[in-house]
Order: C-alpha cells, then structure tokens, then sequence
C-alpha cells in the first residue's frame, strides 16, 4: 500500500510538471535567453528619426484627405445642396485625425465623401442606324 501510494504520487508530480512546462515552458525559455544573450542595442538610433518621419507623411496625407472633402462640401454647399448633415460629421473626422487614428477616420472621410452631391453631366446618345452621317458612308 505504502509502495502504491509512492507510485501515484510519483505519477501525480510528473503530470503536473508535464502541464507546468507545457504551459510555461516557452516563456521561461525565452527569459533564459534573454538573459543570456541580451541584445546589443534595443532600438537603432535612427529609429526614431524614421518613426517621425513615418508618422508626418501620414499626418500630412490624413490632412490632404481633410481638406480635399471640406472643399467637396463647400462645394457642394455654393452649388445649394443641403450638405448640413455630413458637415456635421466633420469634427468627428478631425478628432480622429488628432488622434492618430488614421484607418478610422479615412473611413469616416470616405463615408462622407460618397455621400456629397455630384454634378450632373452631360449625357451623349450613342449612334444607331437612324443617324445621318452613318447614312452617308455607305
């Protein structure tokens, strides 16, 4: 009894070992060699140079694409049509912008831009068989 016992605790702390290092094994690992082999540098010197650089394009084409639909809806509004509801959506789109939440306010930009006023063009009848000048070809 005393020997069954020995055995199921035995087979009981390998089970559990067997889940502890399942389950927590890759992270202790990656602790080691971290530990171990440290990285040289953690960041380039260069990397924050370009993280600005990245991030003033996209304010800069953020703002493009601003103001580009604020001229669409003046516009839009010299022309007469009733803008008011999506002029109102605009600060929104700014706020976003502010917060650099680029994807987000495209959306919003584009949801608004779709929904302006076009003008109407000019339709061109295609020709048939009845046309003059097709007549005079023959």
């Amino acid at each position: 009894m005393k020997n069954l016992k020995r055995l199921l605790a035995l087979i009981v702390v390998s089970a559990a070992l067997g889940w502890v290092y399942a389950n927590f094994g890759g992270r202790v690992r990656e602790i080691y060699e971290k530990r171990a082999y440290p990285s040289i540098r953690s960041d380039s010197p260069l990397a924050e140079d370009l993280k600005r650089s990245v991030e003033a394009r996209r304010d800069r084409e953020y703002l493009q694409e601003f103001r580009r639909v604020s001229a669409k809806l003046q516009d839009a509004s010299a022309r007469g049509h009733d803008v008011s509801r999506l002029a109102s959506r605009m600060p929104s789109a700014a706020r976003l912008g502010r917060r650099r939440k680029y994807k987000w306010g495209k959306v919003l930009l584009n949801s608004i831009e779709v929904r302006i006023p076009r003008e109407t063009t000019p339709v061109v009848r295609a020709a048939d068989s009845s046309d003059s000048y097709l007549g005079e070809r023959k």
